[in-house]
């Protein structure tokens, strides 16, 4: 949704911490691998990164995620993939609060960002119900 707000090596960065989040519950939940797939096109990126050690990534983050947009987008982006798929294992929800207290996020945004993702996520619901119904079809 915000990815291209990002650089191609913050782009990087979140593509590697996405697919940390969606396999931190040990099953990469087919809503999950959608939206990395989309991630991944809407990041014009032809394959995915390698996958490295969660601590070498997160020691990455803070200089790459410098300002406050950025460091929101990173964060607000990761609930996303957390809440895809309607099991936000805690798991999956503790990288994301890890990420955002390495970027130095408060708690109280870190809440709003996964709040955000959470309706975020319910709109899309929403949506595809409305689509399904679309031609009288229920």
């Amino acid at each position: 949704m915000f990815l291209n707000l990002l650089a191609p090596a913050q782009q990087q960065l979140f593509i590697e911490l996405a697919r940390a989040v969606a396999e931190q519950d040990g099953i990469v939940a087919a809503t999950e691998q959608v939206l990395l797939d989309a991630v991944q096109a809407e990041c014009g990126v032809a394959e995915l990164p390698a996958v490295r050690d969660l601590d070498a990534v997160l020691a990455d983050v803070p200089a790459a995620f410098d300002g406050e947009a950025t460091r929101s987008v990173l964060v607000l982006e990761l609930a996303g993939v957390a809440l895809i798929d309607g099991d936000a294992h805690p798991a999956e929800l503790g990288i994301v609060a890890e990420v955002a207290e390495t970027v130095g996020m408060t708690p109280e945004k870190l809440r709003e960002c996964v709040g955000f993702a959470e309706r975020s996520r319910q709109l899309v619901m929403d949506g595809q119900l409305l689509l399904a119904t679309a031609d009288g079809v229920s």
